[in-house]
């Protein structure tokens, strides 16, 4: 059976409660279709679609479903007809060249199969996971341009895997132990790459207690490094900022729970050694002078050293 939920680009269908006959018989036909098609049954759903492209011969989303019935009922030929005709409305493109792919593929043509899965790629078809395990295109796992083309579909699922500027704050990233400049356990920092190396999680533990969480993510639009932190005594900071000059380099406001604000800027350099320093500092006169908030110095977890 081809199962709906690896389907790329599927709309969701509402619950429909079971209702008197007379109801039923009310119903719009895209309605009937549709339940149909939740309920897998096949064929009825196939019909019913033929049905309503009788009438409506430029609805997308008919033909799309159409071609994923006629897929679960292996009729091939019919369903890679069926997703060329959404294919040309432009209903998701790259979701029903991918499921040409599949019935290339399930048919043995091994060479129009990754043709329509190349396509699919350059269409924008970020569909990973779905890629790695569908089982419909296990005959072309081991094939070069199979290879080359899941690339490419990581590329388009987890874009800022592969943009430099996503990963300039990467040598933050590990489980560190941070020591003051004289060497005393300030406490434990833990940095984890999150939303498809998108975006940063810090998760701190001071050793009085306290502790606290940054997210930081670099912001396209404004061409600039966004840092949101809060902490458990109710402080907020929110900063952006650059790297620059070899640091990443962030300012904003300190903002209290009472709700008072300081002007706040922070500084991370990574070291030749491989650990980070990372200085802190807050102005209560408009930036006319600096106090230093926190001097650390991060090791890295189960190194020598510190």
């Amino acid at each position: 059976m081809r199962w709906v939920s690896l389907r790329f680009m599927m709309v969701s269908i509402l619950a429909i409660p079971l209702a008197p006959v007379f109801l039923v018989c009310a119903q719009k036909p895209l309605e009937q279709a549709n339940q149909l098609f939740a309920a897998g049954k096949w064929l009825e759903a196939s019909k019913a679609y033929e049905a309503i492209l009788q009438t409506e011969p430029k609805n997308g989303r008919a033909w799309y479903r159409l071609g994923l019935a006629q897929h679960n009922l292996r009729q091939f030929p019919k369903a890679i007809q069926a997703f060329e005709r959404a294919e040309a409305i432009g209903f998701a493109p790259a979701s029903s060249r991918y499921n040409i792919a599949t019935c290339f593929a399930l048919e043995g043509d091994k060479k129009k199969a990754l043709d329509s899965l190349s396509k699919a790629a350059k269409a924008g078809f970020a569909g990973l996971k779905t890629l790695e395990t569908d089982e419909d295109l296990n005959s072309l796992r081991d094939d070069p341009r199979f290879k080359e083309i899941a690339k490419q579909v990581k590329r388009a699922a987890l874009p800022c895997e592969f943009d430099p500027r996503y990963q300039e704050f990467d040598f933050w990233v590990g489980d560190w132990d941070v020591f003051t400049p004289a060497g005393r356990k300030a406490g434990t920092n833990s940095i984890q790459k999150i939303a498809g190396g998108c975006a940063l999680l810090e998760n701190w533990t001071s050793v009085t207690g306290g502790s606290g969480k940054s997210l930081n993510f670099y912001d396209a639009s404004k061409r600039k490094w966004v840092q949101m932190w809060a902490d458990s005594s109710g402080e907020i900071i929110p900063t952006e900022g650059e790297f620059k000059d070899g640091a990443m380099r962030l300012q904003g406001q300190l903002i209290q729970r009472d709700g008072k604000k300081t002007l706040y800027r922070g500084t991370w350099t990574p070291l030749p050694d491989g650990r980070v320093h990372q200085f802190l500092e807050e102005s209560v006169d408009g930036g006319k002078t600096w106090n230093t908030w926190f001097d650390g110095f991060y090791q890295r977890r189960n190194s020598t050293g510190g």
